[in-house]
Formats: structure tokens, sequence, C-alpha cells
């Protein structure tokens, strides 16, 4: 595998654009708002090596609001190791390739059908996932 294909390295290269995690939500503490004398609350998500501020929900303290930060921060910290996943789970499919291939041409000659069957199948399966990779299968 030469490079990574298109849809991966766009989604690598925003990754590393990024500071490394882990990041962290925490609760905004309560503050009067300046227009409107009720007490306001919302979150903030921290960098949590640093404590640097990197977004926030000021006035919005509500448990959608909590969730949607909270997936903010388990994508961005989980990103970078998915993409490590892919990257070692299409080398790992691309190795099998001529092996099935190999072992699917013999078991035909042979009167072992419901193997060949099988490892034709899987074989199939293999091509499919990595033409998803590779960004050739739009639906995948």
């Amino acid at each position: 595998m030469s490079s990574l294909p298109k849809w991966l390295q766009k989604i690598k290269d925003q990754a590393e654009g990024v500071p490394k995690g882990p990041w962290h939500v925490e609760k905004t503490p309560k503050f009067r708002h300046p227009y409107d004398l009720t007490y306001q609350g919302g979150y903030y998500i921290l960098h949590s090596a640093r404590d640097k501020h990197i977004a926030s929900s000021l006035g919005l303290d509500d448990e959608q609001e909590k969730r949607n930060f909270d997936f903010i921060v388990g994508a961005c910290n989980s990103v970078p190791k998915l993409i490590e996943l892919v990257e070692e789970m299409a080398r790992a499919l691309e190795g099998t390739e001529i092996p099935l291939r190999l072992a699917s041409d013999a078991l035909y000659k042979t009167d072992k059908h419901d193997l060949f069957r099988e490892t034709a199948q899987a074989q199939f399966q293999v091509q499919t996932v990595l033409r998803k990779y590779q960004g050739e299968d739009e639906d995948g």
C-alpha cells in the first residue's frame, strides 16, 4: 500500500491540524449574562495536557449540549487511533488477496466445492472492503 486514499488522507490531515488529545469537557461556572439577569451556564472543551480552551457553549446548559460536546471530544480523542487501525486493517486485507486467490483456484480443481465457495466468498469480501477503503465504492 503506497499511499492513503484521498478520503482518509483528508481526515488524517485534519486530525494532525489540531492539538493531540486527550481532550475533555467541563461545565462552565454560572455567570451573570450582561443583557439578562438570569444566571447562565454551559460547557467548555479543554485540551487536557495544557487546559487550553478549545470551544465553549456559554448559555446552553442542557443535556443535548453536553451530549454534543461529549461526542466532539470522543471523536477528537478517537479519530487518530481509528486512522491507524484502518491503515493496519487495509494492509492486512491486501496481504490476503493473492493467497486467497491462489487457494480458491487450487480448491476449484478439487472436489472440495464447499471450501472453494467459502474461499471465493472471502476473496470477494476482501475485494469489496478494499474498494470501499480505496474510495472506489461510493456507497460504502
